[in-house]
């Protein structure tokens, strides 16, 4: 068997696969701890929650692509 670490807070809980999963399998699966995966060579693997720095990436990303499409609405004299 094999067991997945899943971070919780301060103290670690964990996911137990018996063998590899397939992509079916993995889709079905469900762990319980509500928490979101992904799977890596058929082992789930706890997707990290985002923190500051991932969430300011996100906000600069969208602000830039919201002013590219603004300029090429404006270039090509689109609707906005």
């Amino acid at each position: 068997m094999s067991e997945v670490p899943v971070s919780k807070g301060a103290r670690a809980m964990y996911a137990s696969v018996t063998q590899p999963l397939t992509f079916e399998e993995f889709l079905a699966w469900d762990d319980g701890s509500g928490r979101a995966f992904e799977l890596l060579d058929g082992i789930p693997v706890p997707l990290s929650e985002p923190n500051a720095n991932h969430e300011d990436l996100i906000q600069r990303l969208c602000a830039y692509l919201e002013n590219h499409c603004q300029e090429k609405a404006n270039h090509y004299n689109l609707p906005t």
